[in-house]
């Protein structure tokens, strides 16, 4: 009975002693899992965290479009010479400038100084000879950038010294036949990159002489090749003209009053037509400087009538032609785009009638010497 008794009592002991333990055992599995729990959530947090922050940072901002202000108004800017664009960058849209419109008219002012060898030599001699000069006037429109019409005259004009004998000033303008012109800068390109170019002038009867002789209408070409090489450029320039004349012969109330003509009846040939044809040589040190020469024939064929006289150097000759040899040289200065100076010698001789038998004769002679000084005013 104690056994029974004693088992029952070992029995409930160890049985509250395991349902206390189960109990314990439940708590702390409960906790672990519960802590567990709490682990997993504090790592999925912190995952999500990460990641978030991951996202974030691989998140690229969007392109913002940025609007152009609308275009103010400009008013147009002064017509002049577009500037170069070599090397420049875009600007930016506030800065943009319309484009500046070229002027289409342009123009031509050359006023030539000249004496020649004998003038120098009179007027060292204190001898009432005097400079001349030519003053050429040409305004004109560009029809394209090639081909331009223009309207121009030449002025033959003294520089006014005095008369030694009444001290009256000689000055003298005399007008030159005026004239029309088309010209063209681009002609095309022949084989070897040979440039051409050229113009056509018609020319009206305006001045005196002209008038006096009964000219109708002068026809003037000239075609120009050139081919450079570098800063050197070879030229050759061709200029025939024809001269519609309703004479063949006229009287030069000049010539007449200055005892040229032996017959008091005499007569002069009208010219009917020339061809001068040049080479010319230049070369451009840099853009502003350069030098350049040049040398040619200026065939001249005149009405031949037997009982007219054509002027030849001073002296006169019935066989209708004539020809002239000519070379003119010098420096040039293109001060601006708008003004160019040059300076030099000319000479202008007839070497058939001035050579010799024997052909020893001078190709020029100093008397024909013609010293010159020009000035170039183009807009």
């Amino acid at each position: 009975m104690k056994k029974a008794a004693l088992f029952l009592a070992v029995a409930m002991i160890t049985s509250s002693a395991l349902a206390e333990e189960a109990t314990t055992t439940a708590k702390a599995a409960k906790k672990v899992k519960a802590a567990a729990a709490a682990t997993k959530q504090a790592v999925a947090d912190a995952t999500a965290k990460i990641a978030k922050k991951k996202k974030k940072k691989d998140k690229k901002p969007e392109a913002i479009t940025a609007v152009a202000p609308a275009p103010v108004p400009v008013a147009p800017a002064p017509v002049a010479p577009a500037p170069a664009l070599k090397g420049e960058t875009a600007a930016p849209v506030a800065e943009v400038k319309p484009a500046e419109q070229k002027s289409r008219f342009k123009g031509l002012i050359v006023d030539r100084a000249q004496i020649t060898e004998n003038g120098v030599n009179r007027q060292l001699e204190n001898d009432d000879t005097q400079a001349e000069g030519t003053l050429t006037i040409r305004p004109g429109y560009k029809l394209s950038d090639t081909t331009s019409v223009a309207a121009g005259i030449d002025i033959i004009h003294s520089y006014g010294s005095v008369d030694k004998g009444d001290g009256t000033s000689k000055a003298t303008w005399t007008p030159l036949d005026a004239y029309l012109m088309v010209s063209k800068s681009d002609l095309g390109t022949l084989p070897g990159d040979i440039k051409t170019s050229g113009y056509m002038r018609f020319y009206l009867p305006t001045s005196e002489t002209s008038q006096e002789m009964g000219q109708i209408l002068r026809l003037r070409g000239d075609i120009t090749l050139a081919k450079a090489w570098g800063g050197f450029t070879l030229s050759y320039l061709a200029d025939p003209q024809y001269y519609f004349e309703q004479y063949k012969t006229y009287r030069n109330t000049k010539d007449a009053a200055a005892g040229k003509y032996s017959d008091p009846n005499g007569q002069t040939a009208t010219p009917n037509y020339r061809l001068l044809h040049y080479v010319m040589a230049s070369y451009d040190f840099n853009p502003k400087i350069g030098v350049y020469a040049m040398t040619g024939l200026d065939h001249k064929w005149y009405n031949k009538d037997s009982n007219a006289i054509i002027q030849k150097n001073g002296g006169t000759n019935n066989d209708g032609y004539v020809e002239l040899m000519q070379a003119e040289g010098g420096p040039y200065w293109n001060i601006s785009d708008n003004f160019v100076l040059m300076a030099g010698l000319e000479q202008d001789d007839y070497p058939i009638l001035h050579q010799q038998p024997n052909h020893e004769g001078p190709l020029f002679r100093d008397e024909d010497t013609t010293y010159f000084v020009e000035g170039d005013i183009l807009f």
